[in-house]
Protein backbone atom coordinates (compact mmCIF):
# COMPACT_ATOMS: atom_id res chain seq x y z
CA UNK A 1 0.00 0.00 0.00
CA UNK A 2 3.06 2.43 -0.17
CA UNK A 3 2.86 2.69 -3.97
CA UNK A 4 3.10 6.26 -4.60
CA UNK A 5 1.46 4.75 -7.99
CA UNK A 6 -1.16 3.22 -6.52
CA UNK A 7 -4.64 4.29 -6.94
CA UNK A 8 -7.33 3.07 -4.36
CA UNK A 9 -11.33 2.78 -4.91
CA UNK A 10 -13.54 1.97 -2.79
CA UNK A 11 -16.53 0.30 -4.30
CA UNK A 12 -19.82 0.00 -3.13
CA UNK A 13 -23.90 -0.95 -4.03
CA UNK A 14 -22.65 0.02 -7.59
CA UNK A 15 -20.83 3.32 -6.68
CA UNK A 16 -17.29 4.27 -6.55
CA UNK A 17 -15.10 6.74 -5.23
CA UNK A 18 -11.08 7.47 -5.04
CA UNK A 19 -9.83 7.61 -1.77
CA UNK A 20 -6.42 9.22 -0.44
CA UNK A 21 -3.71 6.61 0.84
CA UNK A 22 -4.11 7.65 4.11
CA UNK A 23 -8.13 6.86 4.72
CA UNK A 24 -7.67 3.17 2.86
CA UNK A 25 -4.57 1.64 4.70
CA UNK A 26 -6.47 1.55 7.66
CA UNK A 27 -10.21 0.43 7.88
CA UNK A 28 -11.48 1.78 11.30
CA UNK A 29 -10.24 5.31 9.46
CA UNK A 30 -11.84 4.62 6.22
CA UNK A 31 -15.15 3.76 7.78
CA UNK A 32 -15.14 6.79 9.71
CA UNK A 33 -14.66 8.75 6.30
CA UNK A 34 -17.37 7.06 4.92
CA UNK A 35 -20.19 7.17 7.20
CA UNK A 36 -21.62 10.17 6.05
CA UNK A 37 -21.74 8.64 2.27
CA UNK A 38 -22.38 4.37 3.16
CA UNK A 39 -24.98 3.80 5.37
CA UNK A 40 -24.21 0.99 7.51
CA UNK A 41 -20.38 0.87 6.50
CA UNK A 42 -19.88 0.07 10.60
CA UNK A 43 -20.87 -3.27 10.17
CA UNK A 44 -20.11 -4.16 6.90
CA UNK A 45 -17.77 -6.14 5.57
CA UNK A 46 -14.46 -4.64 3.26
CA UNK A 47 -12.24 -6.41 1.26
CA UNK A 48 -9.46 -5.36 -0.65
CA UNK A 49 -7.72 -6.31 -4.00
CA UNK A 50 -4.02 -8.71 -2.95
CA UNK A 51 -2.77 -6.57 -5.91
CA UNK A 52 -3.22 -3.24 -8.17
CA UNK A 53 -4.82 -4.20 -11.14
CA UNK A 54 -3.11 -2.93 -14.39
CA UNK A 55 -3.90 0.29 -14.21
CA UNK A 56 -2.37 0.79 -10.53
CA UNK A 57 -5.77 0.46 -9.24
CA UNK A 58 -6.58 -1.33 -5.83
CA UNK A 59 -10.33 -2.07 -5.45
CA UNK A 60 -11.98 -1.90 -2.01
CA UNK A 61 -14.97 -3.74 -2.43
CA UNK A 62 -17.17 -2.63 1.10
CA UNK A 63 -20.20 -5.56 1.50
CA UNK A 64 -22.99 -4.58 3.64
CA UNK A 65 -23.75 -7.27 6.58
CA UNK A 66 -27.41 -7.41 7.23
CA UNK A 67 -28.32 -7.86 10.65
CA UNK A 68 -30.84 -10.39 11.78
CA UNK A 69 -34.56 -10.48 10.90
CA UNK A 70 -36.47 -7.81 12.68
CA UNK A 71 -34.09 -6.20 14.89
CA UNK A 72 -32.80 -3.08 14.09
CA UNK A 73 -30.13 -1.30 15.78
CA UNK A 74 -31.16 1.16 18.42
CA UNK A 75 -30.98 4.64 17.57
CA UNK A 76 -28.40 6.58 17.84
CA UNK A 77 -29.02 9.28 20.40
CA UNK A 78 -26.89 12.53 21.27
CA UNK A 79 -27.54 14.51 24.53
CA UNK A 80 -27.95 18.06 23.53
CA UNK A 81 -26.96 20.70 25.78
CA UNK A 82 -28.43 23.93 24.42
CA UNK A 83 -24.92 25.19 23.14
CA UNK A 84 -23.51 25.72 19.89
CA UNK A 85 -20.62 23.11 19.86
CA UNK A 86 -19.80 19.76 18.31
CA UNK A 87 -20.64 18.68 14.84
CA UNK A 88 -22.89 21.67 14.12
CA UNK A 89 -20.86 24.10 15.17
CA UNK A 90 -17.88 22.13 13.13
CA UNK A 91 -20.36 22.42 9.69
CA UNK A 92 -21.23 25.68 10.41
CA UNK A 93 -17.68 26.99 10.22
CA UNK A 94 -16.64 24.90 7.39
CA UNK A 95 -16.22 26.02 4.58
CA UNK A 96 -18.88 26.36 2.08
CA UNK A 97 -21.06 23.93 4.85
CA UNK A 98 -20.09 20.87 4.68
CA UNK A 99 -19.53 17.76 6.44
CA UNK A 100 -15.83 18.39 8.07
CA UNK A 101 -14.63 15.16 6.58
CA UNK A 102 -15.65 15.62 2.88
CA UNK A 103 -14.06 19.11 3.58
CA UNK A 104 -10.82 17.33 5.00
CA UNK A 105 -11.23 14.93 1.56
CA UNK A 106 -11.08 17.16 -0.73
CA UNK A 107 -8.11 19.44 0.69
CA UNK A 108 -6.30 16.39 0.67
CA UNK A 109 -7.13 15.80 -3.20
CA UNK A 110 -5.32 18.80 -3.25
CA UNK A 111 -1.79 18.02 -1.99
CA UNK A 112 1.49 16.14 -2.63
CA UNK A 113 1.70 14.11 0.87
CA UNK A 114 4.61 12.47 -0.12
CA UNK A 115 6.65 16.24 -0.30
CA UNK A 116 5.46 16.79 3.23
CA UNK A 117 7.77 16.58 5.88
CA UNK A 118 7.63 14.50 8.88
CA UNK A 119 6.52 17.55 11.04
CA UNK A 120 4.16 18.56 8.42
CA UNK A 121 2.48 14.85 8.19
CA UNK A 122 2.28 15.00 11.68
CA UNK A 123 0.04 18.45 12.12
CA UNK A 124 -1.54 16.90 9.29
CA UNK A 125 -3.05 13.77 10.69
CA UNK A 126 -4.42 15.92 13.66
CA UNK A 127 -6.21 17.62 11.41
CA UNK A 128 -7.61 14.50 9.96
CA UNK A 129 -8.50 12.94 13.23
CA UNK A 130 -10.33 16.37 14.18
CA UNK A 131 -12.01 16.16 10.77
CA UNK A 132 -13.14 12.76 11.47
CA UNK A 133 -14.54 13.19 14.96
CA UNK A 134 -16.11 16.47 14.11
CA UNK A 135 -17.74 14.77 10.99
CA UNK A 136 -18.59 11.79 12.92
CA UNK A 137 -19.88 14.71 15.36
CA UNK A 138 -22.39 15.96 13.01
CA UNK A 139 -23.47 12.85 11.72
CA UNK A 140 -24.76 11.63 14.81
CA UNK A 141 -26.76 14.87 15.40
CA UNK A 142 -28.60 14.35 11.91
CA UNK A 143 -29.36 10.30 12.77
CA UNK A 144 -30.68 12.14 16.30
CA UNK A 145 -32.73 14.25 14.88
CA UNK A 146 -34.14 12.16 12.04
CA UNK A 147 -34.92 9.43 14.83
CA UNK A 148 -37.14 12.83 16.59
CA UNK A 149 -39.14 12.86 13.56
CA UNK A 150 -39.40 9.77 13.05
CA UNK A 151 -40.57 9.62 16.71
CA UNK A 152 -43.04 11.81 16.55
CA UNK A 153 -46.58 10.57 16.13
CA UNK A 154 -48.64 11.68 12.83
CA UNK A 155 -52.04 13.05 13.78
CA UNK A 156 -55.14 14.59 11.96
CA UNK A 157 -54.88 18.07 10.11
CA UNK A 158 -56.39 20.70 12.02
CA UNK A 159 -58.60 23.02 10.57
CA UNK A 160 -58.35 23.58 6.84
CA UNK A 161 -55.06 24.20 4.31
CA UNK A 162 -55.25 27.10 2.45
CA UNK A 163 -55.76 26.99 -1.26
CA UNK A 164 -51.99 26.83 -2.81
CA UNK A 165 -50.24 24.70 -0.44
Amino acid sequence: MDDQNTTYVVRWEGSARRVPTELAADDNILRAALMADIPGIENAAIHRAEKPDENGVIFIDVEPMLGSKGRGEPPIRVKRSGKKEGGQAALQTCPEGRNPMLAMYLYLQGIDLHKLSIEEQMALHARIQQALKDGQEERNELMSAMQCLADVPPTEPRGTIPEGF
